[in-house]
């Protein structure tokens, strides 16, 4: 819960940098792609079963660290007890004295700026031509590392939203050939693809060879934490697709909200099926979770090749033997941990 009285103090962008909450830790340091400290909240309203205060910990610090190699070598010396890990770094971690925990998510995706009128992912043939360019089956296997797998539509099989009905869109470069032709770019065009930091680059290197065979020129381009948040937040570049896993919460309204809603978070330029603010409007409406309206929306995200589903990635997190029960992948959003019951064995 955030603080009204300081949102209305000191507004809202003082806010983005500054968290006033009533969560067990207090913000204390915040540098941009550097790092992030809270201290022990003394006033936090929970104790545990036997009546002691949470939180356990004194302070947590979180650091940003793009590069993957000086992360690995992080963890390796002792300056840090838990990594947020891709699966190629977690596979290094393997045999190790350390604690590998996984759990199975929502599909990595292409979002297109599809709202934008003058790209040309506007155009559903495009769409379709890069999902039909992408091998996904070569994805999960070359860099799934035993983890992954491919992923043909927008929700996992752990969700009311999948629908086993629906066709798998198989790789077919010669189809997308076609596809492209029949969208009025037979020679292709230039476009930039975006990649948030600490994922893996090398499926992304590998999709933009593919996209060249039907002629389509990827730039990639990775940027820092703080320009990741803008690029997934705020309007996109046109003639432009982000690449970003989608997490699936418990209740799949809650990653409807979250990644395709006009009052989400993210991806304001991908544009959604028609009515979808409908179906979306109902579900959200329904007493529980609705699988027959959450299929729906399922089927419209597929129909108009909204986003390009890539594989279905895991959440994988490396722990040091001191880190006890830090609730990672127990909870309806795989990548959060109990920050009041964590604690350190000495």
């Amino acid at each position: 819960m955030v603080s009204p009285t300081a949102n209305q103090t000191h507004g809202i962008e003082w806010m983005r940098t500054h968290m006033v909450g009533t969560g067990p830790f207090m913000q204390t340091d915040y540098q941009k792609d550097v790092s992030f400290t809270a201290v022990r909240n003394p006033n936090y309203w929970q104790k545990d079963d036997q009546g002691n205060q949470l939180p356990y910990l004194d302070k947590v610090q979180l650091l940003y660290v793009a590069d993957e190699t000086t992360r690995e070598t992080l963890m390796k010396s002792g300056g840090g007890e838990m990594l947020n890990s891709s699966t190629k770094q977690a596979s290094r971690f393997q045999g190790s004295n350390l604690t590998i925990l996984a759990r199975n998510g929502g599909p990595t995706m292409l979002a297109p700026d599809s709202k934008n009128d003058a790209s040309p992912y506007a155009n559903l043939n495009v769409r379709l031509a890069v999902e039909y360019a992408i091998d996904r089956e070569a994805l999960a296997k070359s860099f799934g590392y035993g983890f992954d797998k491919p992923a043909y539509q927008m929700s996992s099989s752990a969700t009311k939203a999948y629908d086993p009905n629906l066709k798998p869109r198989l790789f077919d470069v010669e189809k997308a050939k076609q596809l492209m032709k029949d969208g009025g770019f037979p020679d292709g065009f230039k476009t930039t693809i975006f990649m948030g930091p600490g994922a893996n680059r090398d499926p992304v290197i590998a999709i933009q060879a593919m996209l060249s065979k039907i002629g389509i020129t990827a730039d990639l381009q990775f940027p820092e934490p703080a320009a990741w948040q803008a690029i997934t937040t705020q309007p996109a570049q046109v003639n432009s697709m982000i690449y970003i896993p989608i997490n699936e919460w418990s209740n799949y309204n809650t990653t409807l909200n979250v990644f395709f809603s006009g009052l989400g978070f993210y991806l304001p330029s991908n544009k959604k099926p028609a009515g979808y603010v409908d179906l979306f409007n109902k579900s959200l409406a329904a007493p529980a979770p609705d699988q027959a309206l959450l299929q729906q929306i399922s089927n419209a995200f597929y129909n108009d090749c909204t986003i390009i589903p890539l594989v279905y990635n895991t959440f994988v997190f490396v722990l040091t033997p001191n880190v006890q029960d830090s609730g990672l992948t127990k909870f309806g959003t795989a990548n959060a941990w109990d920050y009041g019951k964590i604690w350190l064995k000495k």
